[in-house]
């Protein structure tokens, strides 16, 4: 079983191959119910990222258009 980005998944339960959103909600059961707690919170998160475009725990950290690597490379220059 292995759970990608967005709706890519594989997983094999039962040998029965499956992949895309199938094999996306087979991954997410078998993940939440290996959880020993939190699984409702768990559960809401993952809802929650269906349904809103972005994260909603996002702080504000990052731009809406997001940073390139090019520009997280970069140090800041230090005058002493």
């Amino acid at each position: 079983m292995v759970d990608l980005a967005g709706l890519q998944a594989v997983a094999d339960p039962l040998h029965i191959p499956l992949s895309g959103f199938p094999a996306k909600v087979v991954a997410r059961g078998y993940h939440l119910l290996a959880l020993p707690a939190n699984r409702l919170r768990v559960a809401t998160s993952w809802l929650t990222d269906l349904l809103a475009r972005r994260q909603l725990v996002h702080f504000g950290v990052i731009p809406e258009s997001g940073v390139s690597l090019a520009e997280a490379d970069e140090r800041p220059t230090v005058t002493s």
